[in-house]
């Protein structure tokens, strides 16, 4: 699976440092964009629960954090497609 986009959501009633998160979409020029998850700056309790600086979500609200906004989406690089399985059930 390849990460298509990232699309920028703006949180007007949150604190300053935490008002940006992205959308994050996959990718394939055979159907369109699904949104799959979405990334943040960690909260300061959360950066104290032992995750790193920015944090990424799937569809689950599974956290993966990294250092740089790359190392979060890391995750995400070796995952199936979740388009693929969602086209294989009955309609």
């Amino acid at each position: 699976m390849r990460l298509y986009c990232l699309v920028t959501k703006y949180h007007e009633h949150a604190e300053e440092a935490y008002r940006v998160s992205y959308a994050i979409y996959e990718g394939n020029p055979a159907w369109p964009a699904l949104p799959i998850g979405h990334i943040r700056r960690a909260y300061s309790v959360e950066v104290d629960d032992g995750h790193a600086e920015w944090i990424a979500f799937d569809r689950q609200s599974r956290p993966f954090s990294g250092e740089t906004p790359e190392a979060a989406l890391e995750a995400f690089a070796d995952r199936p497609s979740w388009q693929l399985f969602h086209r294989l059930e009955p309609l």
